[in-house]
């Protein structure tokens, strides 16, 4: 009985053995050949990343001028949450105070893509989300 026990063990191992191998064979060809198409496709045409030609310009002005320049581009970018006031909240709708803000992000694209942490939302916090 010990016998069969250990007979049957050893079979076990084996078998776990050549599959485990035949897997991984089988997974490095294949992503060796996906690989290989990835690579093949990036560089049809196509050039790789890199920054522009164009030189960074040094600001004219003092630092407060600068910043408010910065400051002008960039604001329209900006976006802010809050809460949803309760209906009875406030006679005046639409109005909130810059510390009731849960989150801001910038908006990084035309159709209205939004980069923000993801300490900013919770499911619990938020609920649904409505523009």
């Amino acid at each position: 009985m010990n016998h069969d026990i250990k007979k049957t063990g050893i079979t076990l191992l084996l078998i776990s053995l050549i599959s485990g191998a035949a897997a991984g064979i089988i997974g490095a060809i294949a992503t060796e050949s996906y690989l290989d198409r990835y690579a093949d496709a990036l560089s049809s045409g196509s050039t790789p990343p890199r920054l522009g030609d164009e030189r960074s310009r040094t600001s004219s002005g003092s630092y407060e001028e600068s910043l408010k320049r910065a400051h002008e581009r960039l604001l329209p970018s900006t976006v802010v949450w809050h809460r949803r006031l309760p209906e009875t909240a406030s006679a005046v709708r639409g109005s909130y105070a810059p510390e009731d803000a849960i989150g801001a992000g910038v908006v990084v694209s035309s159709d209205g893509w939004v980069l923000t942490s993801a300490e900013v939302f919770s499911v619990a916090q938020v609920g649904q989300m409505t523009a």
